[in-house]
């Protein structure tokens, strides 16, 4: 469980700087990929 929060913080954390950035709006579907240690976020289908 500690791991799963920790991952859910990280990926909550960064979407909310980017909807408040105007990247995402309001219902966007988000797409999270990770490549190492580097977590990138895109509009999803």
């Amino acid at each position: 469980r500690p791991m799963r929060r920790a991952i859910e913080r990280m990926i909550e954390n960064r979407i909310s700087e980017l909807i408040l950035e105007g990247t995402f709006g309001d219902g966007s579907a988000i797409r999270v990929s990770v490549d190492g240690e580097e977590m990138s976020f895109t509009r999803g289908k």
